[in-house]
C-alpha cells in the first residue's frame, strides 16, 4: 500500500471552481441554499408571532380529553392511488365561568396518516390540553394537545 500525499497547495487547488462555468453554479447553489434558510426563517417567525396573538387575544382554558378519535379531513386520489389524512377530534371536559362543559374538538395540528392518528387518539385519552376561542366567536373553539 502506497503511502502519497498531497501538498496543502495541490489540495486546495483541487477544492476551488476551476472555471467560469463552476463558480456559477457555485454561486446558484449557495444563493438557493441562503433563499431557502431565509424562507424557513420567515414561516417560524409569522407563525411565532400567530401564536403569540392568539395567546394574547384568545380566552383558554385547560380541558381534560375524555375520549379521542381519528376524523378523515382530506381524501385525495391520483391515478392508481389514494391518500386519506386525518386529525384527532377529542372530547374535551372543560370549566368556563364556573359552568362545566363538554364538547368533541379538533385538535389544531397538521393532518397525518391513520396510524399516526390512532397512536395519537391512544396516547391523548385520559390527559390534559389547552382549549381556546376568540371572544368574539366562542363558537370556534381549537384544541392545543401535545
Amino acid at each position: 500500500m502506497s503511502n502519497k500525499s498531497m501538498s496543502d497547495h495541490d489540495a486546495l487547488g483541487m477544492l476551488t471552481p476551476r472555471s467560469r462555468r463552476d463558480r456559477q453554479s457555485l454561486t446558484k447553489l449557495g444563493a438557493v441554499v441562503v433563499a431557502a434558510i431565509l424562507l424557513v426563517g420567515i414561516f417560524a417567525y409569522l407563525k411565532q408571532i400567530d401564536r403569540q396573538r392568539r395567546d394574547r387575544d384568545w380566552l383558554s382554558a385547560t380541558a381534560t380529553i375524555e375520549d379521542a378519535r381519528p376524523k378523515v379531513v382530506i381524501q385525495g386520489f391520483s391515478q392508481g392511488s389514494g391518500a386519506m389524512l386525518y386529525q384527532v377530534e377529542i372530547l374535551a371536559r372543560y370549566v368556563v365561568d364556573g359552568t362545566p362543559r363538554v364538547r368533541w374538538i379538533t385538535v389544531a395540528q397538521t393532518p397525518t396518516l391513520r396510524a399516526d392518528a390512532e397512536l395519537k387518539s391512544m396516547r391523548w385519552k385520559g390527559s390534559t390540553c389547552i382549549v381556546r376561542w376568540k371572544p368574539s366567536d366562542p363558537s370556534k373553539i381549537i384544541a392545543e394537545a401535545s
